[in-house]
């Protein structure tokens, strides 16, 4: 099945001949690992033929080509005779049908293939079997569906569409993607599964590796992946087409992306305790309920991307959040926060409440010319931090008012934890603690700190033009960046 033209030079039947021998294959393939060509199939019955002549004559690399003609593989087509260690490299198929029920034991492979069912839900589905199922460069239309027996399957380059019905993936067995396309513009808008791929736990713990794919999603449509158990090996969310992303949505652990109250509230309300913030939120009458996680929640890593939170009317994080709770990369501006009913008498702080046996880390975040009270204490960062870890490094509280009853602090309004703070800065701010309590109890206000319980040390910390205000006169501040000392030991570098 070749064209062949020649061009003969010379004498062929008495001289030196010089042959020039152009070869136009008809079908086009990628052949990067000058592989041997030796199957062409233009049909179903092609397909399993050519599998099952290949594994009885001992071949464990079978590579086959798909002629120009659609393969249409309604119900199923066998490749269970794929023993385990073969491999089966299928090329260039442009595979119509509901090609439901198929099975594999082998690896099966399918590169720069198409699928596409326009009558129904499944465009290629897998029931049986326990080896791996790869596609590589394909295009997928409509519903596709995996058993729990499968080693891992995998899609690399591929791009993904909806058909009008279901959404695009749903595996039982652990699923790999990378570089891949996400577009549910065309999935069934009264579906579930509308948001485009899952990965089920009903028969076991599975796992959803991503790396570097992009959603589009429907205008409607805030969720992304529904996932039970879900990895994302680098930033795999980004945004795409005019849709964009605006949220994730998760049943156990895994990330959220999200760019706006929606989004963010989705996420929290999954109890999802990876958010990544991809774009500024503005909060404007938006009466804001502040995050909290159950104490039985192992970790939380909320990264803002360098974005800002504007207009926000309570903390951003209540209290009791986790073992180990990590804010990043965030700022929060312009807004006036009121944490008097969150403080669980402990305290307020824009970004967190109070961290009761909480490992609690801030890193980057920012509060800009905004106002925080509170009842017990206020803070610009936290208000109440013990019996852990408090690391606060490259943050700063600017042209804030901070106000509470009790103490205060332009970073930190009490801590009883063990707190490292370095490279920050508290400038331009009032803190002012307006209990008037004249005794040895008397909490104070502090430009950095209001009260160290435990040890403390700052590092390259900076305070500037800023009013600390005590309503009790009898006590006097530590210095210009603490109020007082009831534990530990302060060290200052």
């Amino acid at each position: 099945q070749r064209n062949y033209r020649t061009n003969i030079i010379g004498t062929l039947l008495t001289a030196t001949t010089t042959v020039k021998i152009e070869i136009n294959p008809i079908y086009d393939y990628d052949n990067d690992n000058n592989i041997e060509v030796d199957n062409f199939v233009e049909s179903k019955e092609d397909l399993q033929a050519a599998i099952k002549a290949a594994v009885e004559a001992g071949e464990t690399d079978i590579v086959i080509y798909a002629g120009e003609d659609e393969i249409n593989l309604n119900e199923a087509f066998t490749t269970s005779s794929i023993p385990t260690g073969t491999t089966v490299t299928i090329y260039n198929a442009n595979v119509t049908g509901r090609s439901y029920g198929n099975s594999n034991n082998g690896t099966l492979i399918f590169n720069n293939c198409t699928f596409n069912n326009e009558e129904g839900a499944y465009s290629i589905n897998f029931t049986g079997g326990t080896g791996d199922v790869i596609f590589k460069n394909c295009t997928l239309y409509g519903w596709n569906s995996f058993d729990q027996a499968h080693s891992t399957i995998c899609f690399y380059d591929c791009t993904l569409y909806g058909n009008g019905t279901y959404a695009l993936i749903r595996s039982y067995a652990n699923m790999t993607m990378e570089n891949c396309t996400i577009d549910t513009r065309n999935a069934d808008s009264t579906d579930k599964w509308r948001e485009g791929v899952e990965v089920s736990l009903q028969y076991g713990e599975k796992a959803l590796t991503m790396t570097d794919c992009v959603w589009v999603l429907a205008d409607d449509v805030t969720s992304a992946v529904v996932a039970e158990k879900y990895t994302f090996k680098s930033d795999v969310l980004d945004e795409a087409g005019d849709a964009g992303l605006t949220g994730l949505r998760a049943f156990a652990t895994g990330g959220a992306n999200v760019k706006n109250y929606d989004g963010l509230i989705n996420a929290i309300a999954e109890g999802i305790t990876t958010i990544n913030i991809t774009a500024d939120i503005d909060l404007t009458d938006t009466d804001w309920t502040p995050i909290k996680y159950s104490k039985t929640v192992e970790t939380v890593t909320i990264n803002g991307n360098e974005h800002t939170i504007s207009n926000l009317n309570k903390p951003f994080v209540a209290g009791y959040a986790a073992s180990y709770l990590t804010i990043k990369n965030l700022t929060i501006a312009n807004s006036n926060i009121d944490g008097t009913d969150y403080e669980e008498g402990l305290g307020t702080g824009a970004f967190v409440c109070n961290a009761d046996h909480v490992n609690t880390t801030f890193e980057n975040c920012h509060l800009l010319n905004s106002t925080v009270t509170g009842n017990e204490r206020a803070a610009g960062i936290i208000g109440y931090s013990s019996s852990s870890n408090l690391s606060i490094n490259n943050c700063s509280v600017s042209g804030c008012t901070i106000e509470a009853v009790g103490g205060t602090g332009g970073l930190v309004a009490y801590t009883q934890s063990a707190t490292e703070i370095s490279n920050s800065t508290v400038k331009n701010t009032s803190v002012t603690s307006t209990e008037d309590r004249k005794n040895e109890k008397a909490p104070l206000a502090g430009a950095v700190v209001g009260t160290v319980g435990a040890n403390t040390t700052l590092t390259s910390v900076s305070v500037s033009n800023n009013t600390v205000t005590n309503i009790n006169s009898l006590l006097e501040v530590y210095n210009e960046y603490v109020g007082r000392i009831t534990g530990g030991t302060l060290t200052m570098n």
